[in-house]
């Protein structure tokens, strides 16, 4: 019973369930998706694909989860996150954004 449960230890238990569930779902949406087909299911519906920047085969599974883990972890950084992800309106020659510069990886449009 809910009523049961005291808020005291609901706090740890809630946020025990918050953490695996965002591991999960980065594991699973984005990490797995990007190392075995190059893209999630939007950047697929969106005609694109990430890739290695040197040479153009598919990310790799921990290039892929340092990719995500960068876009998350500099969520709360005093940088606006725009800015962060906007960073490929003005990158010359590659058009990068900063998660795709820390991982080595590049967004190009998908070979049908």
């Amino acid at each position: 019973m809910l009523t049961s449960i005291r808020p005291d230890r609901a706090g740890p238990l809630f946020l025990t369930i918050l953490v695996t569930w965002l591991t999960a779902s980065l594991l699973l949406y984005f990490a797995l998706p990007l190392t075995l087909f190059g893209c999630t299911l939007g950047k697929r519906i969106c005609g694109v694909q990430v890739t290695h920047q040197r040479n153009g085969e598919c990310s790799g599974f921990w290039r892929a989860v340092g990719r995500e883990a960068f876009w998350l972890i500099s969520l709360p950084t005093p940088v606006p996150w725009p800015a962060k992800s906007l960073w490929c309106c003005w990158d010359k020659p590659f058009q990068l954004c900063l998660h795709d510069k820390v991982s080595g990886t590049v967004v190009v449009r998908r070979m049908s």
